[in-house]
C-alpha cells in the first residue's frame, strides 16, 4: 500500500491542535458543551470551533442576506436556505418546504434536490413518480446530476410507472412568481 502523506492534512491537524490550546475556556466549565443556535442551526460550542461549523455571526449574516429574498419569492434564496437547513440534523425537516417552493417556480437546482428527497423518502414520502418528475424537470434545465439520477431511477421503474410519471410530467406547470401553488 502506498504511503499517502498529505501536507494539507498535516496542516489541518496542526491547526486543530493549536486551536485547542488557543481557545480560551475555563477548564471546569459547562459552557464548553452548551449549544447555541441560529434559526435551529447549531453554531456555538467548542465542537463547532473545532469542526469548522459556521459561527453564529456567519449564520446570522447568511439568513439576513437570503431570508428577505426568499420571502419575496427568489428561488435561489429558497434553495440556499433549504440547503443550509439540510446540512444540519436538527433542521433537516425544514429543507423540503424551501425546495418545493423553489422547484415549483421551475428552478433546476431545487428540482434536483427535491427529486433526491422523494427518491429516498427523506422528509417527504418516498415517491418514485415525484422523483421522476423533479429529476426530469431539473435535467431539462441542464442539471447533469439529474440526468444520471433519472436514468438510474428509470432502470428501477416498470413501463406502467414510467408512463404514469411521463403523464405527470406532461401535466406539470410552474407556479408563477408570487402566485399561490395549487395543492
Amino acid at each position: 500500500m502506498k504511503n499517502s502523506f498529505c501536507p494539507k492534512r498535516v496542516v489541518w491537524i496542526f491547526s486543530m491542535v493549536l486551536t485547542l490550546f488557543l481557545v480560551p475556556f475555563p477548564v471546569h466549565s459547562n459552557d464548553l458543551l452548551k449549544e447555541t443556535f441560529v434559526r435551529g442551526v447549531p453554531c456555538g460550542n467548542l465542537l463547532a470551533k473545532l469542526t469548522l461549523l459556521e459561527s453564529c455571526q456567519e449564520l446570522e449574516e447568511f439568513f439576513a442576506k437570503w431570508e428577505p429574498r426568499a420571502e419575496q419569492g427568489d428561488p435561489l434564496a429558497m434553495t440556499l436556505i433549504g440547503l443550509k437547513y439540510y446540512q444540519h440534523e436538527p433542521t433537516r425537516e425544514k429543507a423540503p418546504d424551501y425546495f418545493i417552493r423553489a422547484a415549483r417556480q421551475d428552478f433546476g437546482p431545487a428540482q434536483l434536490e427535491l427529486g433526491m428527497l422523494y427518491e429516498k423518502g427523506m422528509w417527504v414520502p418516498q415517491d418514485d413518480l415525484q422523483a421522476f418528475l423533479w429529476y426530469s424537470l431539473a435535467a431539462a434545465k441542464g442539471e447533469e446530476k439529474a440526468v444520471d439520477c433519472l436514468e438510474s431511477l428509470k432502470g428501477r421503474m416498470d413501463a406502467q410507472s414510467q408512463a404514469s410519471a411521463n403523464e405527470l410530467l406532461r401535466k406539470w406547470r410552474p407556479t408563477p412568481h408570487g402566485a399561490q401553488p395549487s395543492p
